[in-house]
């Protein structure tokens, strides 16, 4: 009979396809200046063929314990399910000037994140991504890479979305807070929730004429909540936005297309005089004429035949007048997004836009 004569941990690497093992993950051992001596393992578990998830811990030697968890699931052939998560019970750090006994500032915390991506029968795409964290300190203190140390964003969106036949319709709930400052911690929080979206791209329903149709429009409920603005929780707001256009061909050398654009936008609260915000709807009718000229474009071909390959470097140049007007009450307007910030516009817009494509052989 075979007898064990040392008993050593050992690591298998699964065989064949669609086949997962639970068990413990390789230690993880390492040394830090921020963290100090890290040891910590992690437990892989696999309880079906669609299912699977990690539960791992840590221990900072200058910081104190950690843990991560990661779940994924595939329930079904066309939705995907992931679930993170990482936090630290931090015993402090000493930070010169904090207000606290021995300037010990505790920037522990945690973050999580839930995915989820279905796609439904007829063209429905349902989508969730949730994110929370609990303050910025504790990203700044322990982000793992580069870019999230840098991110003071936190964004979280749930939408179902469908487009067809040229339509899009969408419904939204969006979350998305902004970090300004750590010492005393402030962030502003702007919600799109609920929110429904129904758009149209440029279509045209008479083949002889060359007018094309499009519009754009929302109605749902906003929110904001920072140091200055703390808006109710659900601030009706809706608007309306058809477009018109025009492409006409000047031969083969100018393409100029004139568009016209109507937009009402209906607010249920406003801002006062003071910056305070007021129960008072406001509403917005503006008049937005624009004209894009497209030149012909300047192209020129290099063959290399040692190389066997094709270059082609093109410049497309285009000029841009744009005009709105009925703008009247901008200041009173709460700044939720972009739309809050149409203003009355009298502006040329010009440049250049360069291309550079590569052929190998008689590809195309």
């Amino acid at each position: 009979l075979p007898i064990s004569l040392v008993w050593l941990p050992f690591a298998t690497v699964p065989a064949g396809d669609h086949i997962r093992q639970t068990g413990f993950l390789v230690p993880v051992i390492g040394e830090s200046n921020s963290k100090g001596f890290i040891v910590g393992d992690a437990f892989y578990w696999a309880p079906k063929t669609w299912l699977d998830t990690t539960i791992g811990f840590e221990d900072f030697s200058r910081r104190g314990p950690s843990e991560r968890a990661e779940l994924r699931a595939r329930p079904f052939e066309n939705t995907t399910i992931k679930y993170t998560y990482f936090g630290v019970q931090d015993r402090g750090v000493y930070v010169p000037g904090y207000p606290a006994p021995g300037n010990i500032q505790n920037q522990g915390g945690y973050q999580q994140q839930l995915e989820v991506q279905s796609l439904w029968p007829h063209g429905w795409r349902f989508v969730t991504d949730l994110n929370q964290l609990s303050s910025l300190t504790f990203r700044l203190a322990f982000a793992d890479n580069y870019g999230d140390a840098i991110n003071s964003d936190v964004r979280s969106a749930v939408f179902l979305t469908n487009n067809f036949r040229g339509f899009s319709f969408n419904l939204v709930n969006l979350n998305d807070r902004s970090f300004l400052q750590l010492n005393p911690e402030s962030s502003v929080e702007l919600r799109n929730s609920p929110e429904a979206n129904f758009s149209s791209v440029e279509q045209n329903p008479w083949d002889k004429l060359p007018f094309y149709f499009s519009f754009e429009s929302f109605l749902g409920a906003e929110h904001r909540d920072d140091q200055f603005i703390n808006t109710p929780n659900f601030v009706p707001r809706a608007e309306i936005a058809p477009t018109i256009s025009m492409p006409l061909h000047l031969g083969n050398w100018l393409g100029i297309t004139p568009s016209a654009t109507f937009r009402a936008t209906y607010y249920g609260d406003s801002l006062a005089a003071n910056g305070a915000v007021s129960g008072n709807s406001i509403t917005r009718n503006t008049g937005e004429f624009q004209v894009e000229f497209r030149p012909p474009t300047l192209e020129r071909y290099f063959d290399r035949p040692r190389s066997h390959r094709k270059y082609k470097h093109t410049i497309e140049p285009y000029l841009t007048y744009r005009y709105v007007t009925g703008v009247h009450n901008f200041q009173d307007f709460i700044r939720f997004d972009s739309n809050a910030t149409l203003t009355d516009t009298n502006e040329i817009e010009y440049g250049f836009t360069q291309h550079f494509f590569v052929k190998n052989n008689d590809d195309q």
